[in-house]
């Protein structure tokens, strides 16, 4: 398979990466790269396949016409700045860090906020190190949708054990992991 990305017209983005692999058994891939202004415009692709020795051997069959088989395609693309009619209860929110360490509460909704719990003794354990701290939201975000789509207030509390659960291992991990990386067995 060869061919070419003609690109967009009209200025809505432009061509970043092009990945064509014959016969490798990996996906061909244009990778394309929006304008950064709103835009509209037209991406067009030619492709192509199979080297001489293909179209001759498929020629004798009259499998393929005299130039091999060709594709062209277009499409018409629109460059937003955001989507018309999104809902901000829609994707995943940044949280609205809340700092109050004598309650036990990790995350919740207020006020069509997500809130988590910045003086949970888990978030100030976990805050300085980003993978944890992205696993932690994770997780917290998860129990609230869970919450949310189910309307069930008795899931609450084991959701919030699943939470307490995954940070204590997190946590034991990292500290195991890191005295490993010390030399120290007297952890084990």
């Amino acid at each position: 398979l060869s061919g070419a990305v003609g690109g967009f017209a009209d200025g809505a983005g432009a061509v970043r990466e092009t990945r064509i692999q014959a016969n490798s058994g990996a996906t061909d891939a244009a990778i394309l790269q929006a304008a950064p202004v709103p835009a509209e415009g037209t991406l067009r692709v030619h492709a192509r396949m199979g080297g001489r020795e293909a179209r001759e051997a498929a020629r004798e069959t009259e499998a393929l016409p005299p130039d091999g088989p060709e594709a062209e395609a277009e499409a018409r693309v629109e460059v937003l700045d955001e989507l018309p009619g999104r809902r901000s209860v829609e994707g995943i929110p940044e949280p609205e860090l809340v700092d109050l360490p004598a309650e036990t509460w990790r995350s919740r909704m207020a006020n069509g906020r997500w809130q988590v719990n910045a003086g949970h003794r888990d978030y100030r354990a976990i805050a300085e190190q980003p993978r944890l701290k992205l696993r932690y939201l994770a997780l917290l975000f998860a129990k609230e949708i869970v919450l949310r789509n189910h309307q069930d207030p008795r899931l609450e509390r084991p959701l919030e054990q699943v939470v307490e659960v995954a940070c204590y291992a997190d946590q034991r991990i990292t500290a195991r992991s890191g005295r490993a990386a010390r030399g120290d067995s007297a952890g084990k």
